[in-house]
């Protein structure tokens, strides 16, 4: 009698903290258009936002304009759940 096979269901993944966070623009020429982001740092800082709302992480994300070739650093906060 031949076995049957029994497939596992996987693992739920966490959930990503969600960002609300206004496109970013180049401080050269405005743009919004960007390329990736790459060389990601997180801090682990919290206060209050610029706006009024409260953080937990600031995370620095490098990209570069693809409109005019500026290197920049976009800062984000996000207010990630403890753990």
């Amino acid at each position: 009698m031949p076995k049957k096979s029994v497939k596992k269901e996987a693992a739920p993944r966490p959930a990503s903290p969600q960002v609300q966070a206004a496109k970013t623009r180049c401080p050269a020429c405005g743009s919004t258009d960007r390329e990736s982001y790459s060389g990601t740092v997180v801090q682990e800082f919290g206060g209050i936002t610029p706006d009024g709302k409260p953080h937990t992480h600031i995370v620095r994300r490098r990209t570069v304009c693809r409109a005019c070739g500026q290197c920049r650093v976009d800062r984000f906060y996000e207010n990630r759940a403890t753990q």
